[in-house]
């Protein structure tokens, strides 16, 4: 995968460019992780009975995992979740705004599941 099909937000080419052009960044990236999320694997139990809090993020514009898979899998889960959609989003940046939008959402979940009470 080149750094360009994973950081595709405004402002991101430069950097992805200065990456590939890197004499000592990686060439390409090892799907590993993404390939055993995609693998066949059987759940220890059925989506449909999970009861561990979920939330999920998901870019509309994600190439890796496309959002209607993604969304199918949210569908399934049978305990408390939460989907955001990242609406015109890739599948990450590298801007300070993406992140801070990507965090926000992630510290909103954690805290409202109790975190911010057993810190």
């Amino acid at each position: 995968m080149r750094y360009s099909d994973v950081f595709e937000e405004p402002g991101d080419a430069e950097q992805a460019r200065a990456l590939a052009e890197d004499p000592l960044a990686l060439k390409a990236f090892e799907l590993r992780m993404a390939s055993s999320m995609v693998a066949r694997h059987r759940p220890r139990v059925p989506f449909e009975e999970c009861r561990t809090p979920v939330q999920v993020i998901a870019s509309d514009r994600n190439k890796l995992f496309p959002y209607r898979m993604v969304k199918r899998s949210y569908d399934r889960l049978g305990g408390p979740k939460e989907l955001v959609t990242l609406s015109g989003k890739g599948m990450w940046g590298l801007n300070r705004e993406f992140n801070e939008e990507y965090c926000a959402h992630v510290i909103r979940w954690f805290n409202a599941q109790g975190a911010a009470a057993r810190s």
